[in-house]
């Protein structure tokens, strides 16, 4: 974790967020198209939430301030990083999420933020009764100096134990704090990422326009 790109990230806090508003079909990325359909769509809920989710038969979407713009339900490609938990939910040691399981036609009708971290949507309320699902358990765990999320049974999650000194996570301000500064790293080199490659694409286009 980059201190210093966190400061960066709340200076340039206005444009990041005008980024998280542009998007485009999934289709238009192949890679992603199929990381979603080899690893599933995940969205995070509470656990107490499920059974009213489940009798509903469709995720609720978000607000539009939440959704920076029309309302939309959020999800991830496969199991999120550490870092995009930080930047787009609360953070915990252990999550619930509903997993979707898409078929083709079914991913033809997502959107993600294609200037920003690859957030995956779906605008308005998304019909459940229609596709395959499941409901999947994450713990988070350290290798070598990475954590990650990893999928555990429902036991596993009952009484999860973290294999790492998790005495930070113990504080709930120090937890927090700790999360809010990783996700603005993440936020940061994301935006980075992003002009650079427009960069990139320009000097391309200067330089072929010169020939």
């Amino acid at each position: 974790m980059n201190k210093i790109n966190s400061i960066k990230a709340l200076l340039i806090s206005p444009i990041i967020i005008s980024l998280k508003r542009y998007y485009l079909p999934i289709f238009r990325k192949s890679e992603l198209f199929f990381k979603c359909y080899n690893e599933g769509l995940y969205h995070m809920t509470k656990e107490e939430n499920i059974i009213n989710i489940l009798e509903s038969g469709y995720l609720k979407a978000s607000s539009k301030y939440q959704s920076y713009g029309d309302k939309k339900v959020f999800l991830f490609a496969g199991i999120p990083t550490i870092e995009d938990v930080c930047i787009n939910t609360s953070f915990k040691e252990k999550l619930v999420a509903i997993k979707i399981n898409p078929t083709y036609e079914q991913l033809l009708t997502f959107i993600f933020r294609n200037k920003d971290d690859e957030a995956i949507a779906y605008l308005g309320n998304l019909s459940l009764t229609d596709k395959q699902i499941e409901i999947v358990y994450l713990g988070l765990y350290k290798e070598k100096d990475n954590f990650i999320y990893k999928t555990i049974s429902k036991e596993e999650y009952d009484n999860y134990k973290p294999n790492f000194d998790d005495k930070i996570f113990q504080n709930n301000f120090l937890c927090q704090l700790k999360a809010w500064l990783i996700g603005l790293d993440k936020q940061y080199t994301y935006t980075m990422n992003y002009f650079n490659t427009v960069k990139n694409n320009l000097s391309k286009n200067f330089q072929s326009n010169k020939k």
